[in-house]
């Protein structure tokens, strides 16, 4: 028998207030519902036929595999969908969903253990029912993995025979990191592509049922879809994890060849022809590496360096602090990136910095 939601409460307030947390499952593990309003997913909006009881079973009851499906789809592993903790009422519960699953770190996709914390609670209000699902997660075992958790609400609107959906996000840190605006910004992103695919099997899940059920599709003017409120925080694009690496590992192999043209290419401290200083500092070598990161390092030495001129009191130190500072611009530039990689980018412009020395000494 198809489990049926309680609308007996009249806001979303109250519906929280009547939630039993269980197996670890806690009211502080979810950030209010106003901090994740601010961000609306783009493209993640439909209004699907059917009521919230119908949605609900079919995409995240106890006996649905929709829920399965999508972990797998997800490339995820090791678990299985635990029961609903749910209230007397049936206007909310709770569950702890654990499992393995993959990340990009650096440029290397690797397996490591996602928690989520799932919550729904349901209410009537203004004439209307609704349904949050609220979903909080973290990868405990990643770079930073401890200091935030990822948040999203899919929400549910049920009038005149359909369900308008609508997911929102948030990432919460709980205490600061070094590379916390990064984190925002990668995070944001994959969870544009994620849920672009989830609303999209939403869609075609809910048609399927719809049409087996004998849902009565409502009148064109009630299946009309309401424009999406703006963004004011929306994050910007970012390239994907596979993109990142690609850019990375080629801004790395073309470090790596500049260091073997400053070791096999003299250690002369005067400037001659063919000198290591000429060709670090020729304008021709970061078209034909291929780096437009380099072109700019290379106007950096020139101004630190005398524009050509390279006096014998020039300093290690010097042309390390213009390494450093550049290679900064060049992580920048190369693409998003985790620790790892920022700290892979300081040992590398260390690592010429002190081969520029060794040709000085």
């Amino acid at each position: 028998m198809p489990f049926e939601l309680s609308f007996k409460h009249p806001s979303y307030a109250a519906a929280l207030e009547a939630v039993v947390y269980k197996n670890g499952v806690s009211a502080s593990d979810f950030s209010p519902f106003e901090t994740l309003q601010k961000n609306l997913i783009p493209g993640c909006s439909a209004t699907v036929d059917g009521d919230l009881n119908l949605w609900f079973n079919t995409l995240f009851g106890d006996g649905s595999n929709f829920m399965k499906d999508w972990r797998k789809a997800r490339e995820d592993f090791n678990f299985s969908i635990p029961p609903w903790n749910t209230n007397d009422d049936k206007s909310g519960g709770t569950r702890l969903f654990k499992c393995t699953t993959h990340v990009t770190e650096t440029i290397f996709k690797k397996q490591t253990p996602f928690v989520e914390k799932e919550r729904y609670a349901s209410w009537s209000s203004g004439g209307s029912n609704f349904l949050r699902l609220s979903f909080s997660s973290m990868t405990p075992q990643v770079t930073s993995g401890k200091s935030f958790r990822i948040e999203t609400c899919i929400e549910g609107k049920e009038e005149s025979g359909t369900v308008s959906v609508k997911i929102y996000r948030h990432i919460h840190f709980m205490e600061s990191v070094v590379m916390e605006g990064l984190i925002k910004k990668v995070a944001a992103s994959e969870l544009q592509a994620s849920y672009v695919k989830f609303i999209s099997l939403v869609k075609a899940q809910m048609r399927k049922v719809s049409k087996k059920e004998g849902v009565k599709k409502p009148t064109p003017a009630a299946a009309v879809e309401q424009p999406e409120p703006s963004e004011p925080d929306e994050a910007p694009k970012v390239d994907s994890a596979d993109d990142q690496g690609v850019m990375i590992a080629a801004g790395f192999g073309g470090l790596i060849i500049v260091i073997l043209l400053l070791f096999f290419f003299g250690r002369s401290r005067k400037s001659s022809p063919g000198s290591p200083y000429d060709i670090l500092l020729d304008p021709n070598l970061a078209p034909s590496l291929g780096m437009t990161g380099l072109d700019d390092l290379r106007q950096a030495l020139l101004t630190e360096l005398g524009h050509g001129s390279y006096p014998v009191e020039i300093t290690a130190s010097r042309v390390l602090q213009t390494l450093i500072r550049e290679g900064e611009q060049l992580q920048s530039v190369a693409g998003e990136a985790d620790l790892y990689v920022t700290l892979s980018v300081i040992l590398v412009v260390t690592s010429v910095g002190l081969l520029v020395y060794s040709t000085i000494k």
